[in-house]
């Protein structure tokens, strides 16, 4: 009897180790030859090259008062929600806008943002 839960350990053994071995070549997309892609590995090339700027359009109505003399401003503001393209407000007196900015970009820094941002004042004070 004991021969057998011998036998039936090292097989189980030799099982869980060939498993763990095939589950890290998955996991890593060194089986992406064989159609098993893994997760961190990819058959997609990634652009990371930015895309061309459109023109950025005010999402609400802005009045077009002559009366109102005070302008919108843009300043960065993140909002702590792991997406960037929202981390700029604009304010005219008590009124704020909250644009998303750059929606096409996968990578924004707060540069990128600031200079859309201006970009949007002007489109809002225009």
């Amino acid at each position: 009897m004991s021969k057998v839960f011998n036998f039936f350990g090292r097989v189980f053994g030799f099982v869980m180790i060939i498993g763990f071995l095939v589950g890290m070549l998955w996991m890593f997309g060194w089986l992406t030859p064989l159609g098993l892609s893994g997760i961190l590995g990819s058959d997609e090339i990634q652009d990371l090259e930015r895309p061309e700027k459109e023109a950025i359009e005010p999402e609400s109505e802005t009045p077009s008062d002559d009366s109102v003399a005070t302008p919108w401003r843009c300043s960065w503001s993140p909002t702590m929600n792991d997406d960037w393209h929202d981390d700029v407000v604009c304010q005219r007196g008590a009124e704020t806008a909250r644009p998303r900015l750059l929606t096409d970009w996968s990578y924004v820094t707060q540069d990128d943002m600031m200079l859309a941002a201006r970009e949007y004042e002007s489109v809002l004070n225009g």
